[in-house]
């Protein structure tokens, strides 16, 4: 597949090729990891794990009554995160097809076919969980809120 640039490829740029959103947030977090949901699709690949629907995860703060943020929107439509990275934390399978996981992760450029794109790379630091089954029981730390980025309203909106 040859990429050259947005104007010669229409159909990926409808496609979210370029992943707008997840390159505007990389400007904004400046180093700071993002947190995400996001569902697992099995594949056979033994370098990348895909998921699709890559949504905004938040700690809620603007959900009220009054709030008509769209919580669903989705980041970009696939990433592929590194299959090593992801089974040092949890070993996927065809049984977890279809999951709900939730991902924190750096936002890191890279150049396919000559044009950028955004992509993830677990956020690895110490006693930090990047990547977990999400649940209803799941629980995420207050300490990993403030290491990452804060989506803010304007953030959400704008998806």
């Amino acid at each position: 597949m040859k990429v050259t640039n947005r104007e010669n490829n229409p159909i990926l740029a409808k496609k979210n090729f370029f992943r707008d959103v997840l390159t505007k947030l990389k400007n904004k977090c400046i180093n700071k990891p993002i947190i995400i949901t996001a569902i697992y699709k099995h594949t056979d690949n033994d370098i990348w794990v895909t998921f699709v629907h890559v949504k905004p995860y938040t700690n809620n703060k603007f959900q009220n009554k009054n709030t008509k943020i769209k919580y669903n929107q989705k980041l970009c439509g696939h990433i592929n995160i590194s299959r090593n990275d992801i089974e040092k934390y949890f070993k996927l399978s065809e049984e977890y097809d279809n999951e709900d996981f939730i991902i924190i992760a750096n936002l890191i450029e890279y150049t396919y076919y000559g044009m950028k794109r955004i992509g993830l790379k677990l956020y690895e630091e110490n006693y930090f969980m990047p990547f977990r089954l999400k649940t209803i029981n799941t629980y995420i730390d207050k300490s990993a809120f403030s290491k990452c980025y804060e989506y803010s309203k304007d953030d959400l909106l704008s998806i």
